[in-house]
């Protein structure tokens, strides 16, 4: 991303710092909204039997995609100097997905599920705070940096050596 993009402040003049912490503010607010919205999305969107069988794997779940929404939101009002780890929940929950055959096409298709639906979030917050250019608007640009780009780019080999280590052997 370049700086420019990080510099872009809201229609009302307000630093990229406080129109991060307005948008932030205000996708807290619905939280536990989105939290639920994803896990539903994501379930939909690649649907596995473990997750009707087993209430350790969907408990598992609920809290990946509650840690991977405190995540993004703590990752909008930080910004890119924040260096915070992939949540541990999401880590745990990739590995329970391994350990009982959950094919690692589906923990990549619900985070790929996940990460769209948040960013509509994130940008439904970011138009509602009247701002001048949405796509430059410094939360999406974080949101874009720290939940995309980055996490799915650390995710992804965590999830396939996960995958590969709980695989039997041939």
């Amino acid at each position: 991303m370049s700086q420019g993009r990080h510099q872009a402040q809201g229609r009302n003049g307000s630093s990229p710092e406080q129109a991060c912490a307005v948008v932030a503010g205000q996708l807290r607010l619905r939280r536990e909204e989105i939290a639920q919205t994803v896990l539903a999305y994501v379930r939909d969107t690649a649907p596995d039997e473990i997750g009707d069988l087993d209430v350790e794997y969907a408990l598992g779940l609920r809290a990946a995609v509650a840690a991977a929404v405190e995540y993004a939101l703590t990752g909008i009002e930080q910004g890119d100097d924040w260096p915070a780890p992939i949540p541990t929940a999401a880590i745990v929950q990739a590995r329970r997905a391994a350990r009982g055959g959950v094919g690692l096409d589906t923990v990549l298709r619900r985070y790929i599920a996940g990460y769209t639906l948040l960013e509509d979030f994130v940008m439904d917050a970011v138009e509602a705070v009247d701002v001048a250019d949405a796509p430059s608007h410094p939360a999406a640009v974080r949101f874009s940096d720290r939940v995309g780009t980055n996490s799915v780019s650390r995710a992804v080999p965590v999830a396939s050596f996960d995958g590969r280590a709980a695989m039997p052997a041939p």
